[in-house]
Formats: structure tokens, C-alpha cells, sequence
């Protein structure tokens, strides 16, 4: 999946439900940075700190309100830091502050794909399951075969019982990025909705090679363990997942499964 583990400003997707997530940092149109005349223009690092996904989030958030309260900015530069202070409130898991912004970007452009596919990460964390999937499908609509929003889109509707629908996005989400790791969590997930323990398995494992230290594919692979008998395994999935992500157990059960 995306947010949880994923949600970052940047980086190959966005859990964020990071997953993350996982867009990469919006930028602006570099002659727009110069403010204007008779205006103080911006120091290069405040730009810098808002659209970097290296730094720690907060710097960001700071840098991204300087911007956006300067009021002298082009609505796609504003929408971008909107977009840039969201996703660094998100990786902050401040997810309902996350979302005004995103609607703020959004305000600003519509139909843009990854303010939609990010929006979408962060409603499916505040468990806003169908208006999470509405946003993938507008994503998708304005640009068919975004990957983010195919794989969040897989989860959402895994969460919902919709397992058939769920698993046509994973596999085509693996056609465009058959290496991405969220995307075989994604697909485990959904078959370990389906109680196809091996399977489940099979993806987690994909997942786990990739991202050692994925919560969600752990607790997953744990509980398909668990089914077949294997406790030990199952254990230390369990203590590994909870390790990285203290509230791993309730996060799955509000997901439809547990233990």
C-alpha cells in the first residue's frame, strides 16, 4: 500500500497509506521564484527546504507556509507548496491538516493526478475508504496508468471486500512498476483478504526483499504464517512489524483483518 509506510515528499510512489504516498516533490517555475519589484525576493534555501524530501518535515512545513503567505505567487506555485507542506504533514501524520491542504492544491488545480493520488493516500488513512477510491478513479481519469493511484486504488478496494476489482489494479500497477515493493504488499494484502495464505506469502516476501522493514507486509506475512501453522515465523513478524509501527495491530484490524 501507500501511507503508511510510504507517505514521503518524495520518492517512487507514495504509504503513504507512504503509501506514502509516494509522489515526488512538486516544483515551481524558476523564473516565478523572483518576487516582485520592490519585494525582498525569496533566499534560494527556502524553496530548497519546502520541495526537498531529504530534510526533516518541519523545516519544510515552515519553508512551504513562507511561500504560500508571501501572496505573491503564481496559483500553480501556490498549489505546489500546498501540495509540498501536505505531503510533509502526512510524513508528520498530521493527516487531517494533510488533507486542507491537498483541497487547498486541489482548489487551485483540479484535476491535477497527484494532488488527487496523495489526497486519496490520505483519506484512506482517515479511513474515508469510498472517497479515497473516488479521488484514484479522478487521478486515473486525467492520467490513465499513474501508478500510485492504481495501487492505492487496489488496497481501498481490498479494504472493501472488492477483492476481483482490487486485484485487476495490483496486477496492472504491476505491469507499469513490476519491482515496486508497495504494490506486491498491496496484492498481499488483498490475498490475505482472500485467505490465500501462500500467496499472500509469496507477495509479502517480494515486498520484504525490497523494504525490509514494511509494518503492513510483515503483520501480513505473520498472519498468513500463523494461519498455516508456522508460529515462530509468525512471531517474529509480528515483533518486527510492531517494532517499526507500535499501533501495527489496530491499523490492520480497521483494514478488515487481524489476528
Amino acid at each position: 500500500m501507500i501511507a503508511q509506510d510510504c507517505m514521503r515528499r518524495g520518492g517512487a510512489k507514495a504509504a503513504l497509506l507512504a503509501w506514502i504516498l509516494c509522489i515526488s516533490p512538486m516544483t515551481v517555475d524558476a523564473q516565478a521564484q523572483q518576487a516582485p519589484e520592490g519585494q525582498a525576493p525569496y533566499r534560494g534555501d527556502t524553496w530548497e527546504l519546502c520541495f526537498s524530501d531529504t530534510v526533516h518535515a518541519d523545516f519544510s512545513i515552515g519553508a512551504c507556509t513562507a511561500i504560500i503567505d508571501s501572496g505573491t505567487e503564481t496559483p500553480e506555485n501556490t498549489a505546489a507548496a500546498h501540495f509540498n507542506r501536505a505531503n510533509a504533514f502526512a510524513e508528520r501524520r498530521l493527516f487531517d491538516r494533510a488533507l486542507l491542504d491537498y483541497d487547498q492544491a486541489l482548489r487551485l488545480l483540479p484535476d491535477d493526478p497527484d494532488f488527487l493520488a496523495n489526497r486519496g493516500h490520505v483519506l484512506l488513512e482517515l479511513k474515508r475508504v469510498e472517497e479515497a477510491i473516488a479521488d484514484y478513479d479522478r487521478a486515473l481519469a486525467a492520467k490513465p496508468g499513474i501508478v500510485a493511484a492504481l495501487d492505492g486504488r487496489c488496497y481501498a478496494r481490498a479494504i472493501l471486500g472488492r477483492l476481483d476489482a482490487a486485484v485487476r489494479d495490483c496486477e496492472q500497477a504491476l505491469t507499469l512498476a513490476p519491482d515496486d515493493p508497495l504494490i506486491h504488499e498491496s496484492r498481499g494484502f488483498v490475498a490475505l483478504k482472500a485467505r490465500d495464505w501462500r500467496r499472500a506469502i509469496a507477495d509479502y516476501d517480494a515486498a520484504l526483499a525490497r523494504d525490509p522493514g514494511n509494518a503492513s507486509a510483515l503483520w501480513g506475512r505473520g498472519l498468513a504464517r500463523d494461519r498455516l501453522g508456522d508460529r515462530a515465523a509468525a512471531r517474529r513478524d509480528f515483533a518486527a512489524a510492531r517494532k517499526r509501527r507500535a499501533d501495527i495491530d489496530q491499523v490492520m484490524q480497521a483494514r478488515g483483518v487481524g489476528r
